[in-house]
């Protein structure tokens, strides 16, 4: 269980990734309060220009939610050169697995960036590929469902701290934003 549950790296923000340190050139970014919270429709300019300078690096880009599709529709308009997935049903596999089969992609090149455990992290060590635990955006815009895997995330978490007190000490900071 403990390692399904730890990220490979822990950031404050998408922001403050050294992508280049990571060495991944394809990366998946959950959308919900890791690239916009949830009142929200559209990402920060400085979200934009991260999104644009990727690219123009070489990176390829997916945009990955539990979400529907309307979720996506201001963002798929304005950001052409990113992929979206929605209804990805993390911390479920198959949907992304059958994603990285269809675009022929190689598991060692993706990076799979979120702001939760119990979806985005487990669902990246399921896969075996890199995962990078990050801040979520604004807690408070959370809703129900999502409040719910936070519970289990942190009942999940004494898991690590048995384990790891370090690790566990450094998660919980990501996670409640105390840096």
């Amino acid at each position: 269980m403990k390692d399904l549950l730890s990220p490979t790296y822990l950031f404050k923000s998408i922001l403050d990734i050294e992508y280049k340190k990571i060495n991944k050139k394809i990366l998946f970014f959950d959308l919900d309060n890791t690239v916009i919270d949830y009142n929200t429709v559209f990402p920060t300019d400085d979200y934009i220009k991260l999104f644009e300078n990727l690219y123009n690096e070489g990176y390829l880009i997916y945009l990955l939610s539990n979400n529907h599709l309307k979720r996506f529709n201001e963002v798929k308009n304005r950001l052409k050169y990113i992929k979206f997935i929605y209804h990805s049903f993390k911390p479920f596999k198959f949907k992304i697995e059958s994603l990285i089969k269809k675009d022929n992609l190689n598991k060692n090149e993706i990076v799979f960036i979120g702001d939760q455990i119990i979806t985005d992290i487990v669902c990246a060590n399921k896969i075996g590929i890199t995962s990078i635990l990050v801040s979520p955006i604004n807690k408070s815009s959370e809703r129900i469902h999502t409040l719910f895997n936070r519970l289990l995330e942190s009942i999940l978490l004494n898991v690590i701290k048995k384990n790891d007190i370090d690790k566990y000490n450094k998660i919980e900071k990501i996670i409640r934003k105390d840096y």
